[in-house]
């Protein structure tokens, strides 16, 4: 089912508007991390899905004389539930947002939206959605739109780009060994030619998982905050709730 573009506006909201709950901060990845909640109410919730076509294969290649061979093609699809909520803010302005299928939303519940910033602002998206009335919450990720993690090691640089070197030590050995006449001379260029490109290889491989290694750190950091401020919110809204029912009066 496709939504009406009459019926929904753009799925924007500001980050700012309608805060709830003291911000929580952690230092990720030498960056300063700040999470907020923004309360809202859902107004209406319309959910559809996108399926998605996807193709490979079909190629080859087929000689009069030698044969050849074709890849057999492959054909698949995906589907994507979309759920589009109307929110209503504290300060009366309305807006709507997508969320995955996963995340289960009805007409009336009250949020938490949890905001992720760096830097104070300078980059924000949301990360996770609590839900006040049923108690569930739903992380979104977001984490590399906020902390987008770079190499900063000489290992984890070279984990990235040590394939030029290895392309380059691949010409300069092929280069070496072609202007050689002499066979004993040539296996031994071979054999270092291979020893250094083995070299290389395992090399970048361990720059990448020490740059993996320190990725997964600071994504379960930003995890870890994101249950923190969860939590703490969802905790204060409880008691506001419990608070409240006991100032109510009593009718007899």
């Amino acid at each position: 089912m496709t939504p009406d573009p009459r019926r929904w506006a753009p799925c924007t909201f500001v980050p700012r508007r309608s805060h709830s709950g003291e911000p929580m901060d952690d230092r990720i990845d030498s960056r300063r991390i700040v999470m907020r909640t923004i309360g809202a109410t859902v107004a209406d919730v319309q959910t559809w899905s996108e399926t998605s076509i996807h193709s490979s294969g079909g190629g080859g290649y087929v000689d009069a004389r030698y044969g050849g061979w074709v890849a057999p093609a492959r054909v698949w699809s995906s589907t994507e539930t979309i759920v589009r909520a109307r929110l209503r803010f504290g300060d009366g302005s309305t807006s709507s947002l997508d969320f995955p299928g996963r995340v289960r939303l009805s007409t009336g519940d009250d949020l938490l939206l949890v905001v992720a910033e760096e830097e104070v602002g300078r980059r924000w998206e949301y990360c996770g959605v609590a839900n006040t009335t049923t108690g569930e919450v739903s992380y979104l990720g977001r984490f590399e739109q906020v902390c987008p993690m770079i190499p900063n090691t000489r290992l984890e640089k070279f984990g990235r780009y040590g394939i030029w070197l290895l392309l380059v030590w691949v010409l300069v050995c092929l280069e070496i060994i072609g202007f050689n006449n002499s066979v004993a001379a040539t296996g031994t260029l071979f054999y270092m030619a291979i020893l250094g490109g083995v070299g290389i290889l395992v090399a970048i491989g361990q720059g990448q998982k020490a740059f993996s290694r320190r990725r997964a750190e600071a994504e379960q950091q930003y995890q870890s905050l994101f249950q923190r401020t969860c939590s703490t919110a969802l905790t204060a809204c409880q008691s506001a709730t419990r608070e409240g029912r006991q100032a109510a009066p009593v009718v007899a």
